[in-house]
């Protein structure tokens, strides 16, 4: 019989940083779910009464009575639920949330873990639909239900990147490349949240308008091509 002593935290010896992760909240959350998975894995002894993804978002929706805040623990009932015996179960979730605590939350704060669970990025590719070539400087807008969350990044990607802000709404320009990725924070994790994306050239003689969506913590990656403005 093997077990996870000595081996919960080693998805996690190094921050998400250190692992040169282009999105950082991306990556921490894939840390806590490795080391859940992991812990499932090695662990189960009996039958389950959940899916690992059906846990996953419990874990990821948690948040602290008192704030409404994200909260990073793993408790008994959702490794129960994976078919961790009861006694083992309890021991394990305190060690999996020190874990995570020590290897995330504490390095690099709480406004990460705020990222973490509901941040998503859309990341678009703006062309010129008659030439097909990258059209640069264009203002692109996105729309839906989404939080304006400043001071932990919103923007586009980063905090203060965004020409214009507020809940809902948020207004970019795409660069040299005819690219600009929004960094939207959503209502709840793993949730698809719909947007509308429009875009205007700098010159405004073209124009596009697409549905997309956000997926916190995912990447989404569209294509708009541009058609002449009427």
């Amino acid at each position: 019989m093997v077990d996870t002593d000595g081996e919960t935290c080693d998805l996690l010896v190094e921050s998400p940083q250190a692992g040169r992760i282009q999105y950082v909240a991306a990556g921490a959350v894939s840390f806590y779910a490795s080391a859940l998975f992991k812990a499932l894995l090695i662990e189960t002894r009996g039958l389950t009464t959940a899916t690992y993804g059906s846990i996953l978002g419990n874990v990821l929706h948690r948040t602290d009575p008192a704030t409404g805040l994200p909260n990073a623990v793993v408790l008994p009932e959702d490794l129960v639920a994976g078919g961790v015996p009861e006694d083992r179960a309890t021991v394990l979730a305190e060690a999996l949330t020190e874990c995570i605590q020590a290897g995330i939350v504490e390095l690099v704060g709480p406004a990460l873990l705020i990222r973490m669970v509901t941040a998503g990025r859309l990341r678009l590719q703006v062309v010129e639909g008659a030439s097909g070539n990258p059209l640069p400087n264009a203002r692109v807008e996105v729309t839906g239900d989404f939080i304006a969350f400043a001071n932990v990044g919103s923007g586009c990607p980063g905090q203060g990147d965004a020409i214009e802000l507020e809940d809902g709404r948020i207004v970019c320009e795409t660069n040299s490349e005819g690219r600009v990725t929004f960094v939207l924070l959503g209502t709840q994790s793993l949730d698809s949240t719909p947007v509308m994306v429009s875009v205007t050239s700098a010159d405004a003689s073209q124009s596009a308008q697409m549905a997309a969506a956000i997926v916190p913590p995912a990447t989404v990656d569209i294509t708009i091509m541009t058609a002449p403005t009427l």
